[in-house]
């Protein structure tokens, strides 16, 4: 968790200048609740470039999507994963997710997006 959160803050930092808006950091537990234990069931879309799955999950009464990478996958989809926490943190628009926030306990950093049933990510 240790080396997720201070690569997220630092590449925050150096891409914002400085400023950025902080989102929540989502325990593994918290989000294995959430979605039911990754139940298949609650996968929304799945991307076979960099194996991940998007889960719909309920937490705090309401919908959310969770993005899930393969972890057996190299380091390039780590610094992938980070780098969708930063742009992600930075977005405002109304046809994209917006992000709520992150795991960092797991190997690969799990992004938590608002639910939007025909918003990309």
């Amino acid at each position: 968790m240790v080396r997720n959160g201070a690569t997220v803050l630092k590449e925050l930092i150096a891409s914002s200048h400085g400023k950025y808006n902080p989102y929540r950091i989502f325990s593994a537990k918290e989000l294995e609740i959430a979605t039911n234990n990754y139940d298949e069931r609650e996968v929304i879309k799945q991307c076979d470039f960099y194996i991940t799955k998007l889960y719909k999950g309920f937490w705090q009464e309401r919908l959310i999507s969770v993005l899930k990478f393969d972890e057996s996958l190299p380091d390039s989809v780590y610094k992938y994963s980070i780098n969708n926490i930063v742009y992600a943190a930075q977005m405002d628009h109304k046809h994209i997710l917006k992000l709520i926030g992150c795991c960092l306990e797991t190997p690969i950093p799990i992004l938590v997006f608002e639910y939007g049933e025909y918003r990309t990510l």
